[in-house]
């Protein structure tokens, strides 16, 4: 469902991080390049928990996929929401999309597609743009099409 360690992991900006923060989102990011699953998971806990948007998300896509940890869906829910709630303060329309598809699949929460609907509008109305049930092709240009397949 989710590309995992690809661009994901610096999808947002840093803005109110402390430099402690992120020295240790760093050190996760350069776990993750040496393939230190189990490490870099917990560097990002680590960042998240100290408040760093990314470090939120990339513990969300290790529970996803899991990446140095057990698969987690609801673990994974959790975190994905909690960087989307930053995501909106930041403009960042991809983590709003990948909120609706947690919905739409029923990811770590229970299925719901008008959640999942709303999630994607919004994403869509901040410039983000897909093509096929719930992304699968996502096209970032300005020519949006239709989100849900019948």
């Amino acid at each position: 469902m989710f590309q995992v360690l690809g661009n994901f992991f610096s999808l947002f900006g840093k803005k109110d991080n402390t430099k402690e923060e992120e020295k240790i989102f760093a050190l996760g990011e350069k776990c993750r390049e040496e393939e230190k699953s189990n490490e870099a998971f917990e560097y990002y806990v680590k960042a998240a928990e100290m408040g760093h948007a990314a470090g939120i998300f990339n513990a969300g896509v290790c529970y996803s996929e899991g990446y140095g940890v057990e698969k987690d869906a609801r673990k994974a829910f959790e975190h994905f929401q909690k960087s989307a709630d930053i995501a909106a303060e930041q403009n960042n329309a991809e983590a709003i999309y990948d909120i609706g598809e947690c919905y739409g699949e029923g990811f770590g929460v229970e299925k719901d597609e008008d959640k999942a609907r709303t999630y994607m509008e919004k994403a869509g109305d901040m410039g983000f743009y897909y093509a096929n049930k719930y992304g699968e092709v996502r096209d970032l240009t300005p020519k949006c099409v239709e989100f849900f397949t019948k």
